[in-house]
């Protein structure tokens, strides 16, 4: 009898937590398209996930309607879509006129806080989208 009762309970807390898990998942996808409407025009070109190959690496950026960025570089196959966290390094951007801007994080290295900028012209160009 109270093994029965610790199966239905242990039952319960499974569906509970999937229950939440699946809330959890669609308020972030409800959010993202919530942030994606509010953005200009020139901004919901640039979300996505990048590419661009300097002499000796080959670089990844994904930028997120909410102003955040994660940037590494690929050394392997699985580095291509999940690279290892303490790898990625994390910031924040902005589009001023014709310029894409971005700063990192503090604590991501030698260039935190340092705004750092590129043409929006390289998006499409020299910067070509993964997805």
């Amino acid at each position: 009898m109270v093994k029965t009762t610790r199966q239905k309970r242990l039952l319960i807390a499974l569906v509970i937590l999937a229950g939440s898990a699946v809330v959890a998942f669609a308020a972030f996808r409800v959010r993202e398209a919530v942030l994606f409407a509010r953005l200009s025009d020139t901004e919901k070109k640039v979300i996505g996930v990048w590419t661009w190959t300097s002499i000796d690496a080959v670089g990844r950026m994904k930028i997120r309607p909410d102003h955040r960025l994660d940037m590494w570089f690929i050394e392997s196959k699985r580095d291509e879509d999940h690279p290892d966290a303490r790898s990625v390094i994390r910031g924040r951007w902005k589009i001023e006129g014709t310029e894409f801007r971005y700063v990192y994080d503090p604590g991501q290295g030698s260039l935190s806080g340092q705004e750092q900028h590129g043409p929006l012209a390289d998006f499409g160009v020299r910067i070509t989208r993964v997805r």
